[in-house]
């Protein structure tokens, strides 16, 4: 007897290729035009962005401007009470993804601050622009309301999402 397959979705490779490139597209850059997306950075972006319960409170503890709206979806999921936070320490996955990113030319890092910073290509601007699903356009609220977190650093926003994720 064969066991049907089961997929969790936030771990499927195109479902991380587009958060990941959201990620890019929104939040590389901060008012200066100054690169400021690093692996770790990036990493704790695409968690709040797979856990939007978490980075409304995240905001709100923080005093930051609180734009988003949480779904039913969103306030009653199981990742609400226990949320996965491996991907913010183990980033070969995401390493891995961004890879891939390169190999397709829709990534690009820059070495900045002697930390390379990584940044969305035109190219992956325009593969994300022809994606047009209600959760890439989720996601992409979700990566602007990330802004005021640009300017802190990975280590105070890991600070907030500890809160929610029972000191994990």
């Amino acid at each position: 007897m064969m066991t049907p397959s089961f997929i969790v979705p936030n771990l499927e490779l195109n479902v991380q290729i587009l958060r990941t490139l959201t990620v890019l597209k929104f939040l590389s850059l901060n008012r200066n035009e100054t690169p400021i997306l690093s692996v770790d950075k990036i990493a704790v972006f695409s968690f709040l962005i797979q856990h939007p319960f978490i980075l409304h409170g995240c905001l709100k503890d923080a005093g930051k401007k609180v734009n988003i709206e949480l779904s039913e979806e969103e306030v009653f999921s199981i990742d609400r009470e226990y949320p996965n936070t491996n991907d913010i320490y183990d980033l070969n996955n995401l390493r891995e993804i961004l890879q891939i990113l390169f190999v397709y030319g829709f990534a690009t890092a820059l070495v900045h601050e002697n930390e390379a910073k990584y940044l969305i290509t035109q190219s992956g601007n325009d593969f994300l622009d022809n994606v047009q699903t209600n959760y890439s356009f989720r996601i992409g609220q979700l990566a602007k309301a990330l802004t005021p977190f640009q300017g802190e650093t990975t280590r105070n926003i890991i600070a907030y999402i500890k809160t929610y994720t029972y000191g994990r």
